[in-house]
């Protein structure tokens, strides 16, 4: 089959005729192309619209209102014009599947209930090839620290998944995450993209073509991770409960946290897969390696970027686990972990007169537990209690769904209060801490949440990001954070020769 041609425009109630006639002119200039899709806050698809001539077929998404009360009821207004309300999926006569999905905040659970149930059967028979929706899903969203995200849209892509999501709800600008795999046992791709609205100066038509067929496609060198896979394991899923007769009854169990083998872990030096040219020093319970994506870049006289992990060699989760006996500053690993961060701390204040930011989460629901080590101009480092206040704000006020966090500070480790959190295996936590200088006593600053609670795993990246007024670099796959294999291996020898006389594994 050849490969389709989309277009794809967003518009409001005010300029729907102006955008029509020119997704008909763009389909006599440069298509054709087998369908216009429409997007945007269209709450009027009226009757007027019924002799209006489209020269494609066209498909209109209604935004952030159900016409007619309906939570699902597409009309056809003509041969060529179809209103898409409320939510469904749809096949056209050339293959191409599509689904969608209106504002949905102000829906009961009942109703939402019932959209992800219809979503669920669909998944069942078939996937979608393009995705509609008028909300962002969450984890992009809070990815790209923005409010535009419904919980139901992750549940609806992650169960349809689409090669393309469309949205328009940020209508002033253009927005296209770098692709991300599905599946990787077909390599079955997804992309994302937020048109801009008609007007708006950004870009507000897109056109594109999709192979229907599966496998065909290049796999592109940008892909990222899959964002729903990188969720917290706490949010609670709108699924019908199977257990009640109650057919709006909403699940309240949490999803399970991903279960990952030391083999297939990319912190498990047993892993053949493990990115070991990026490594710079070898304890006996823990190592140190450069960050894939460095928040930092190389300045002044440190020619590499600085951000590091500690990493434990053990496959362990968190380091309060319950098997863990003795008081956690006792034990061989804390040890370990110390002398490495205070080994880096004392080099980035004698070499670079820098301080030093260390954060880490100690969680149940994580994977391969480690701490993330980053370089802080002196002149920055006093700024670090307002960096936190502020994400803390933007956490606890604007993304309600989060675990609301409130940090305790404490000198050093050998607090009664602080040594009572942390010697608690149920205990799950943030912690900062702060090395001012390389013999100044660490301040500590620690956040509990409950193993159930949604967390945002990139919070201390956030505060890392704003401290050092690099907005930009806040995501380590954006494409600023990027680096080659030789890049990284630069870094990682630049790093071994400045680290040489205060790597203790060489004494």
């Amino acid at each position: 089959m050849d490969l389709l041609k989309i277009l794809v425009l967003n518009t409001n109630d005010e300029s729907l005729l102006d955008v029509l006639a020119v997704a008909n002119t763009l389909h006599n200039k440069s298509g054709p192309f087998a369908c216009a899709l429409i997007l945007g806050d269209v709450k009027k698809c009226s009757d007027a619209l019924t002799n209006f001539q489209m020269e494609l077929p066209t498909y209109i998404g209604n935004g952030s209102e159900l016409s007619d009360g309906n939570i699902s009821h597409s009309r056809d207004l003509n041969e060529n014009l179809t209103v898409l309300n409320g939510f469904g999926f749809i096949k056209l006569a050339n293959g191409l599947k599509i689904g969608y999905l209106a504002e949905t905040s102000k829906l009961s659970d009942s109703a939402r209930a019932e959209v992800l149930k219809n979503f669920q059967e669909l998944s069942e028979q078939t996937s979608a090839d393009i995705l509609l929706s008028y909300d962002w899903s969450e984890a992009i969203s809070e990815r790209e620290n923005l409010i535009l995200g419904n919980s139901l849209v992750d549940q609806v892509a992650s169960l349809m998944k689409p090669k393309y999501h469309f949205t328009g709800k940020n209508e002033k600008q253009f927005f296209e995450l770098d692709p991300f795999v599905w599946d990787h046992t077909n390599e079955h791709i997804c992309r994302f993209i937020n048109v801009a609205q008609f007007k708006s100066g950004s870009k507000w038509a897109y056109a594109f073509k999709i192979n229907l067929l599966e496998g065909l496609e290049t796999i592109p060198d940008n892909l990222i991770d899959n964002p729903y896979l990188e969720k917290p394991s706490g949010k609670r899923d709108l699924v019908p409960d199977p257990e009640t007769d109650n057919s709006s009854a909403v699940s309240k169990k949490q999803r399970k946290p991903k279960q990952v083998l030391p083999s297939e872990c990319r912190f498990c030096l047993s892993n053949t897969k493990l990115n070991d040219h990026m490594i710079i020093s070898i304890s006996k319970f823990s190592y140190i390696t450069i960050a894939k994506g460095p928040l930092t870049t190389p300045g002044n006289d440190m020619d590499f970027s600085g951000h590091c992990l500690i990493i434990p060699i053990e496959h362990i989760p968190k380091l309060n686990t319950a098997k863990q006996e003795a008081v956690i500053t006792d034990t061989d690993l804390f040890k370990d972990l110390n002398k490495f961060e205070e080994s880096i701390a004392e080099m980035n204040f004698k070499r670079y007169d820098m301080s030093t930011l260390i954060f880490e989460i100690n969680s149940s629901n994580a994977i391969h537990f480690h701490k993330q080590l980053i370089p802080v101009p002196k002149y920055l480092i006093g700024n670090f209690i307002s960096a936190l206040n502020r994400q803390v704000h933007m956490n606890n006020e604007k993304f309600k769904s989060n675990a609301k966090l409130e940090f305790k500070e404490f000198e050093g480790f050998d607090d009664k209060e602080y040594l009572g959190l942390v010697n608690d295996h149920e205990t799950n936590y943030f912690q900062f801490i702060i090395r001012e200088t390389a013999s100044s006593k660490p301040k500590v600053y620690i956040s509990v949440f409950d193993k159930d609670e949604r967390i945002d795993l990139q919070f201390g990246r956030r505060v890392a990001a704003f401290l050092l007024k690099q907005p930009k670099r806040t995501m380590w796959d954006s494409k600023v954070c990027f680096q080659t294999k030789q890049q990284e291996e630069k870094d990682v020898s630049n790093f071994q020769r400045a680290y040489k006389n205060f790597d203790f594994t060489l004494k």
